[in-house]
């Protein structure tokens, strides 16, 4: 769980422990929250970009196994025998 989430709860719990109803529990709570969806959001991103690099890191090696195998094919020897 986040740093940010785990705090959000606490103070969810200590809001209804103490039974608190001024405005400044409230606003308390709802700072929290956004910084939980705030960490949240940017975790995303980090994963959607490391992703995107490994896709293109994939289709380079494909290309060059392509390649190689293009090679091969043109090196073959055929020999021919005329009576």
């Amino acid at each position: 769980m986040a740093p940010a989430s785990a705090s959000f709860l606490s103070a969810l719990r200590k809001a209804r422990d103490v039974k608190v109803k001024e405005l400044n529990a409230l606003v308390s709570v709802v700072e929290k929250l956004y910084a939980a969806i705030e960490n949240v959001r940017v975790r995303v991103r980090v994963r959607v970009r490391v992703r995107v690099r490994v896709r293109v890191r994939v289709r380079v090696r494909v290309r060059v196994r392509v390649r190689v195998r293009v090679r091969v094919r043109v090196r073959v020897r055929v020999r021919v025998r005329v009576r």
